[in-house]
């Protein structure tokens, strides 16, 4: 087997932290508290934007994929929240 370089990932973001997810035809990557990266694979480019978790959330976020649709897994106001993403801009 061999393996190729893809572009590089953001310095901002740790890959111990890293859980990824497909949503749209792009790999979502959760660095568990701020956000989500996203690379484009068609273009081997990491977009500049970074996709916030849901607004109100605390600590840990965790990705799920079901059917082609991305979840968040987290605590919001002392409560286990699931929010589901709608689209990326």
């Amino acid at each position: 087997a061999s393996w190729t370089p893809t572009a590089t990932l953001p310095s901002r973001f740790y890959a111990d932290d890293g859980q990824p997810a497909e949503h749209d035809g792009k790999i979502l990557v959760s660095d568990g508290y701020n956000g989500l990266y996203v690379y484009v694979p068609s273009l081997d480019v990491w977009a500049d934007t970074v996709v916030p978790f849901p607004e109100g959330g605390t600590g840990d976020w965790f990705l799920a994929v079901l059917d082609g649709t991305t979840y968040a897994l987290g605590q919001v106001d002392g409560d286990i929240a699931l929010k589901r993403l709608l689209n990326i801009q």
